[in-house]
């Protein structure tokens, strides 16, 4: 088993560098048109020479790093070392990041003011959780069950048993038979799914507008549905995974095709999000985008936030912006105002109650 499982994680291991190299290759196109490389230009601007050109240096350095990147996850995966997807990883986001920090270099010289009209909405903003909250209860009523479960069968849980398995399918990392060697996982999920839920009710009904009207305005709500959406789909998934590494105690090792399901399962999820994602754009621009644009819609309007507050060009550092939350610049999706004092303490939780319970096993 030990060498099915080897190479069951070495294919893993490329999937992701793969996968991650595609993404990070289409991410320019993905953004709304007046940004680019997390710089406010003008709308037609990626679409110039100069444009291209940065464009097309930004693709060749991406696919060069991450083309390393593999050959370091299949040289380190042949010793047989857990680090291969790191070093992988590391050297493909260094590398890639590196690309993107250059092409912004270059695109900075190009930058220009956004218009200073602004819209606002005169109704209310739809506010209707996806699927509503029989749906959204349910990563909760999951785990829940499965703690209950774990509780009817407390006897039958042995005094110690693993949590983590090498390369070789042999068990490292163990824990006992206690409340936090048993329901730590559980609760962990149940606080990130919770934080999820919140994060995706904020987009809702919280988030700034940078278009109200037109085909972009409607673009960018249809993109917010999809963005909660994601996040509750992210919900049922880190459920089922942790319910499924719960049971282990009392089903025994994962085996092979246990490891090869949860994988496939994994490499699915992600394809599938990220498919959804691409086909929205950011802030709906794939939607709205099919769409001829007025006169006045073709003005740059960015996404209401200044270029000065992006630190190289990814994160969001503005102490004066009550907004908690904003869209990325170069990505898909929201990120946290590092100005705020809620990202802070919002990152402190996601990282100290898994490690509590963890130090605590």
């Amino acid at each position: 088993m030990g060498t099915e499982l080897l190479v069951v994680s070495e294919l893993f291991s490329i999937f992701v560098v793969c996968f991650v190299g595609v993404l990070l290759y289409l991410l320019p196109r993905l953004t709304r048109p007046d940004i680019y490389f997390a710089t406010t230009v003008t709308r037609d601007f990626r679409d110039t020479t100069d444009g291209a050109r940065i464009l097309r240096h930004y693709r060749v350095e991406t696919v060069v790093h991450s083309c390393i990147g593999l050959l370091l996850v299949l040289g380190s995966a042949r010793i047989g070392t857990e680090s291969a997807l790191l070093i992988g990883l590391l050297w493909q986001m260094i590398g890639c990041f590196t690309a993107f920090y250059r092409a912004r270099g270059r695109t900075r010289p190009h930058a220009v003011k956004p218009t200073s009209i602004r819209e606002a909405e005169i109704k209310l903003r739809e506010q209707d959780l996806p699927g509503g909250w029989i749906l959204q209860l349910g990563p909760f009523a999951l785990l829940i069950a499965a703690a209950i479960y774990l509780q009817l069968r407390w006897a039958d849980l042995p005094a110690q048993f693993p949590v983590h398995w090498g390369f070789d399918g042999s068990p490292d990392r163990w824990t006992s038979r206690s409340l936090t060697g048993v329901y730590g996982g559980l609760v962990s999920a149940m606080v990130l799914c919770l934080i999820f839920a919140l994060l995706g009710t904020y987009i809702l009904r919280k988030t700034r507008r940078v278009r109200v009207s037109g085909s972009e305005g409607k673009g960018e709500s249809i993109f917010r549905h999809r963005m909660a959406s994601v996040l509750l789909a992210a919900e049922y998934f880190i459920a089922l995974s942790i319910m499924w590494t719960a049971m282990l105690p009392l089903v025994g090792p994962p085996g092979t095709k246990g490891v090869v399901w949860m994988m496939g399962a994994s490499m699915t999820f992600m394809v599938v999000i990220v498919g959804v994602m691409a086909a929205t754009g950011q802030g709906g621009a794939a939607i709205a985008g099919s769409q001829k644009a007025s006169l006045e819609d073709s003005r740059p309007v960015g996404d209401r936030t200044d270029d000065s507050f992006w630190k190289v060009g990814i994160f969001y550092v503005n102490p004066d912006d009550p907004a908690f939350l904003v869209e990325k610049r170069f990505g898909i999706g929201y990120t946290l105002n590092f100005g705020h004092p809620g990202s802070w303490i919002l990152m402190a939780v996601i990282v100290l109650v898994p490690l509590i319970f963890a130090l605590a096993r």
